[in-house]
């Protein structure tokens, strides 16, 4: 499991936050854009939002997706950015685009359906994308918004952040049919209306319910309730529209049908997304200290099998270290806590490893839904999830695997499950046939010395 360095750039945890009317703002054919002294007076402070690490263009592309996130108007972020930056602007724009549209569209919190358009308004402003001509008035950043789309299908980009791009996309673009609908002759209104649209929505929302039901009697994860339901593995591409593509295009309506329901697939939906997440900017530290490294040697030599065969591994995911970051702002755990749990702590067999992911998502799945059912008074499924999450820790205890993770109705860090012996490793490698380096499997009786 890959990880990230240092807590600066560490942000909220992930969600989502949408609502509001479609904005029309004007840009540079607003006259005085750049003419006039920058006026800074009414720019949100959000510095304490967003950070990153220590490194060239970091301190641009904090500044930039802070004020962004911060809801501040694309003529006065850039009016701001040319104070400082001058004629940079433009270029570090240019440069950074990959990194700003990540550091804007990861935070799910502080974002909604109106951020994809006015992070293109802000672009325009710095002048990374030109204005088109014979464009219309207030249709300016158009092109723009073309561009973030290409951004949002890049291999490179950060996956939460493109799937939070494509989601909001198509909430705006939903929220402008409505405003469209809103002003159509009535009768237009009801002629146009699909009553097969509107039954095929009522049937979709009628099926969450019935899958909600049995992720909660079988504690289920998301992911496990869809694969389930269709009887068979299925594609990560295809799991991703079942689960994040799917809800989006209900979301609306469940909403207003049955909010309840809504909010527990939009917190599973948040779930998935963290356990799923394998790039971007939270990176774990990939190295131990030099006593872990030389230990892993070791254990390589007494296996007498390829140190790339034994992984390093942590005791929580990369994408859950974000999530850590608010409790040590706010003084729940402590930075030692957080700086320990950065870096690899034990050793695993490769497919072991990853059979530690899978436990480690559903274990964080069942203890978020726990604390869910606790805080709306639910005790009777509350109990029914810590039976689910007992059996995913004796699983854990079974294979030989540890993590640690936030307890959010205990409020602390707990360690579920255990680490390997040296001589499980042993019989581990033995039975799925890791070869020797010269050749077979070295004797047992070299493998009780401690670590």
């Amino acid at each position: 499991m890959a990880g990230i360095k240092d807590i600066k750039f560490l942000t909220k945890p992930l969600g989502y936050n949408v609502g509001g009317p479609i904005d029309i703002m004007g840009s540079q054919y607003e006259s005085g854009i750049l003419d006039t002294p920058a006026d800074r007076s009414d720019v949100k402070d959000q510095t304490k939002k967003f950070s990153m690490p220590k490194a060239p263009g970091d301190k641009f592309v904090r500044q930039v997706a802070n004020l962004v996130i911060g809801k501040n108007p694309a003529v006065k972020i850039g009016r701001a950015l040319f104070t400082e930056y001058g004629d940079d602007v433009a270029r570090l724009g240019k440069q950074y685009k990959d990194d700003i549209f990540n550091a804007v569209f990861s935070k799910i919190d502080d974002i909604d359906f109106k951020t994809p358009q006015e992070l293109a308004k802000t672009f325009v402003e710095m002048g990374v994308n030109k204005i088109p001509e014979n464009v219309m008035k207030g249709q300016y950043w158009k092109n723009a918004l073309t561009s973030l789309g290409k951004i949002a299908n890049k291999k490179t980009t950060n996956n939460i952040a493109s799937q939070n791009y494509k989601s909001l996309s198509k909430e705006a673009m939903s929220e402008s049919g409505t405003k469209t609908a809103s002003s159509m002759p009535i009768e237009s209104i009801r002629l146009a209306q699909s009553t097969g649209v509107q039954t095929k929505r009522l049937a979709n929302i009628d099926e969450y319910s019935k899958l909600r039901d049995n992720m909660l009697k079988n504690n289920l994860t998301f992911e496990e309730a869809i694969v389930e339901a269709a009887g068979k593995e299925l594609k990560r591409s295809t799991k991703n529209y079942q689960i994040v593509g799917k809800f989006y295009r209900t979301a609306d309506e469940m909403k207003k049908v049955d909010p309840d329901l809504h909010n527990f697939f939009q917190n599973q939906v948040k779930a998935y997304q963290i356990g799923n997440e394998v790039g971007g900017k939270f990176k774990k530290v990939r190295f131990g200290t030099k006593e872990y490294e030389t230990a892993r040697k070791e254990l390589a030599k007494k296996l007498n099998i390829d140190i790339k065969d034994i992984d390093r591994a942590h005791s929580i995911m990369q994408s859950r270290l974000a999530k850590l970051s608010k409790l040590v702002d706010n003084k729940t755990i402590t930075m030692e806590q957080y700086n320990r749990l950065a870096k690899p702590q034990y050793f695993l067999l490769n497919a072991d490893n990853l059979k530690h992911v899978g436990l480690e998502n559903k274990l964080d799945e069942l203890l978020q839904r726990k604390k869910i059912l606790v805080d709306t008074k639910k005790f009777a499924s509350a109990r029914n999830v810590q039976k689910g999450i007992d059996e995913v820790v004796e699983d854990m205890n079974k294979l030989g695997v540890e993590s640690e993770l936030f307890d959010p109705v205990k409020k602390l860090i707990k360690v579920f499950g255990r680490r390997p012996e040296t001589v499980e490793l042993y019989k581990k490698a033995k039975e799925i046939g890791i070869k020797k380096k010269d050749g077979g499997i070295v004797g047992i009786s070299h493998l009780t010395r401690p670590l």
